[in-house]
């Protein structure tokens, strides 16, 4: 593997297949079963009620009589402190998600419904629970790859990192510095693992979104002993190695695109919200999915959207929202891009919560970060 590779093995999403109260057939799975292999900022896993009627496994009641604890012990022999949080997706799943504050032993998770144990409950933990402050290391990051069952790394960015089967950095580092040391149009960082330590450079006026980065490293060396690496992340919107420079540069970015060799990673407020998952953040992937009004199959078929003007290819999507009212309803909160064109695709929507982004009008809801379209 190369350091590019190693990067991306790190990253893993894992997902519920959906599928429909029998005590024992009841569903319960996730990596927060397992909480003295797989550290996270805020663990969590997974509950399908098997209800003989689907109205059961979704209602208000249904919540109100599952219940989870968690026993532990901390070091010193008292109470192993955790905050727990159950949310209601409304479809017969229910996501548990819990913060454990301190390190424990003999940690055992119990999840009852109606007082009684369901699944295989409770699920027992033999080795020491870590919590994510805790800057505890103990594996390979080939383990941990195992460990979290991460899967292989997706398509598009196998494609990217083909481009770069083998890296020298002592010639190719003096070039990347050179060709994108540009500080008023370009934001740039170097990094380097070195004995599990990150190290950073930046280049450009405006870096300060170098802290979802560091954030990210940080986080990865308090679980895992990295690999010594040397990385150059794009901060920026564009991609930087295009396709019509004279040299192929290995940049990581939260931005591609067909005519560029920068390798795209999750964007920087998707992982924000996984590293700061039941703190502070407010693009919340999980505690949307329990606080959303109406059941899916009562959602209208519809996209929604809401944004600025970026780019050029929104303001396309605003005349297919026009031409197409029945399947689109799109709109743009501001205008600081392409202001004299304010009374063509105006005027402007307000602003929509996140928390209420998925039950406005009933609609399928579609963020811009998720198109390549979008994004142009």
């Amino acid at each position: 593997m190369n350091d590019l590779t190693l990067f991306f093995a790190c990253i893993c999403i894992i997902q519920p297949g959906l599928s429909g109260v029998n005590l024992n057939e009841t569903n319960i799975w996730g990596p927060g079963l397992k909480p003295d292999k797989i550290v996270m900022p805020a663990r969590y896993f997974f509950i399908q009620l098997a209800c003989t009627e689907r109205d059961q496994c979704i209602s208000n009641s249904a919540q109100e009589n599952l219940e989870v604890k968690i026993d532990g012990l901390t070091e010193q022999g008292t109470p192993c402190r955790s905050w727990i949080n159950i949310l209601n997706r409304k479809d017969g799943f229910y996501i548990v998600r819990y913060k454990i504050y301190v390190m424990c032993i003999d940690v055992k998770i119990s999840v009852y419904y109606k007082g009684e144990h369901v699944g295989s409950s409770p699920y027992i933990s033999k080795d020491i629970v870590f919590n994510d402050e805790c800057r505890c290391p103990r594996d390979s990051l080939e383990n941990i790859i195992k460990t979290w069952e991460c899967g292989s790394t997706p398509l598009l960015i196998r494609k990217k990192l083909n481009h770069f089967p083998k890296i020298d950095w002592t010639q190719l580092r003096p070039e990347v510095i050179k060709t994108f040391d540009k500080p008023l149009s370009v934001s740039l960082c170097h990094y380097i693992i070195k004995d599990n330590r990150v190290h950073r450079k930046c280049y450009g006026k405006y870096v300060g979104f170098n802290m979802f980065m560091d954030a990210i490293f940080l986080s990865l060396t308090r679980k895992t002993k990295l690999p010594d690496l040397e990385i150059f992340v794009n901060l920026g919107d564009w991609p930087l190695a295009v396709h019509n420079m004279p040299e192929k540069y290995p940049i990581m970015s939260w931005c591609s695109s067909n005519d560029s060799y920068d390798i795209v990673m999750p964007t920087y407020d998707l992982t924000e919200s996984t590293l700061e998952n039941m703190g502070r953040v407010t693009l919340d992937v999980f505690s949307v999915q329990g606080n959303t009004k109406y059941l899916f199959e009562k959602r209208i078929p519809k996209l929604f959207w809401r944004g600025r003007d970026s780019n050029k290819h929104r303001l396309n999507l605003i005349k297919l929202s026009r031409e197409n009212p029945d399947l689109i309803n799109a709109s743009l909160t501001n205008f600081f891009f392409y202001r004299d064109k304010q009374e063509e695709y105006g005027p402007k929507a307000d602003y929509v919560s996140f928390f209420e982004f998925f039950d406005i009008h009933n609609a399928r809801s579609l963020t811009v970060r998720e198109t390549a379209f979008l994004n142009g």
